[in-house]
């Protein structure tokens, strides 16, 4: 049977004439169908993701960020000093100490107390240093260094004798980097830091190996240890004339009439009157930090105790060896001369001002609230100034030298 073969030709023509024959019919029902069309898709693809499970946020991840070990934790050792700036600031100390040079040494420094600097001073008529190696740990900050100053002491009247000692400093950089001896300008973190230093092993046996030279030395030439105190005793007495000269009223008083029967204010004899000998005037200081007092100048001695920072103790002696002895509950002691600040003569400070209390207010013996309290100052009191160092001013009260906390006065220049 023979196919018959279909018009595709044919039929499209047909299907056109249909097309335009019925346009107006089939375009409305096309776009009818097609919007149902995609309704329903989008009602189906709803559902679909309503099927889907909730997707959860991934739950951050907490990193731990390191902790800073804290200051009095750190390991740190004592090395030979390679910082040629501080190296140059502690010879130049030391070359000032022996030549009695206070100007430079008073610029190497952020506070110097007139009373050491005259006491300095007088001490270099009779002795002379020679550093003989310098050690250094690292400080609380980058810009700071604690230093370790080992040195022998030349005495004029014994050139051919020495004795050894070393001295701990504390340095700190300025924004151009010039180092500066800080002795007074210290927070609370630094003397924290700086006592946790001096307590490291190898300083303990820095010291005790000091220690024992020392004391050998002494042993095989008691004829030192007269000296030293007799140089200190004539070093005591030469600063406060000093003092006193530097304190003395302008006015020259009037001359005392001659006793009946004397003549030009000598005696009947006609000899002068010798003058009373002048009694050797004591010396005392404050602590700057809780510290151990000990039975000898050893950090393996005997501790008798423990003084609060800004007590007030006298100062018997002070030992080349970086050691004082002092007068601790009627007792002998001895403090490392570091955590000791010389009480300065308050009639021999000038004043830049006054001021006055605002309230009832304790008057301490250092810029502390743990030191001791010297007395309370009434309200409305009005007290000589003699410096403001930063939340505490310095001011003379009934001849001593006191603290008082800055908020509680008012400051009239």
């Amino acid at each position: 049977m023979e196919k018959k073969q279909i018009d595709f030709r044919a039929l499209g023509k047909k299907a056109l004439d249909f097309i335009r024959k019925y346009a107006k019919m089939l375009i409305p029902f096309g776009l009818g169908v097609l919007s149902c069309l995609v309704v329903v898709l989008a009602l189906n693809a709803r559902n679909k993701t309503r099927d889907l499970p909730a997707v959860t946020e991934p739950e951050p991840i907490e990193v731990e960020q390191p902790q800073e070990t804290p200051l009095t934790e750190r390991k740190i050792s004592m090395e030979e000093n390679q910082n040629e700036a501080v190296d140059a600031v502690i010879r130049k100390y030391y070359e000032c100490l022996s030549t009695g040079d206070m100007d430079t040494l008073t610029a190497l420094c952020d506070q110097v107390e007139e009373k050491t600097l005259l006491l300095r001073e007088e001490q270099s008529k009779y002795l002379s240093y020679t550093l003989t190696e310098v050690y250094s740990q690292p400080g609380p900050t980058d810009s700071s260094a604690i230093i370790y100053a080992c040195f022998d002491v030349i005495f004029a009247e014994y050139p051919e004798l020495s004795l050894p000692g070393y001295e701990q400093f504390y340095l700190r950089a300025d924004d151009a980097g010039e180092y500066m001896i800080i002795t007074a300008n210290r927070s609370e973190e630094e003397t924290e830091y700086l006592s946790y230093a001096t307590s490291q092993e190898d300083v303990i046996e820095l010291n005790n190996r000091f220690t024992v030279d020392y004391n050998d030395k002494v042993t095989a030439h008691p004829e030192l240890l007269a000296y030293m105190k007799e140089m200190l005793q004539l070093a005591n007495e030469a600063v406060g004339e000093r003092l006193a000269a530097m304190n003395a009223p302008e006015e020259t008083p009037a001359e005392e009439q001659p006793a009946e029967g004397t003549e030009g204010g000598e005696t009947a004899e006609g000899t002068e009157t010798p003058a009373a000998p002048a009694e050797p005037q004591k010396v005392y200081a404050t602590t700057t930090a809780k510290v151990n007092v000990r039975s000898s100048d050893s950090e393996n001695a005997d501790k008798l105790g423990q003084a609060a920072a800004g007590t007030k103790l006298e100062v018997l002696e002070q030992q080349v060896n970086g050691w004082s002895k002092v007068l601790f509950d009627g007792k002998e002691g001895y403090i490392r001369s570091d955590f000791l600040k010389l009480v300065e003569d308050a009639s021999a400070l000038a004043s830049i001002g006054t001021v006055t209390t605002k309230d009832a207010v304790n008057a301490r013996t250092a810029a502390s609230q743990e030191s001791d309290r010297l007395g309370v100052v009434p309200q409305g009191e009005t007290l000589d100034l003699i410096a403001e160092e930063g939340e505490w001013v310095k001011v003379k009260y009934q001849g001593q030298v006191a603290y008082i906390k800055a908020e509680f006065v008012t400051v009239n220049r």
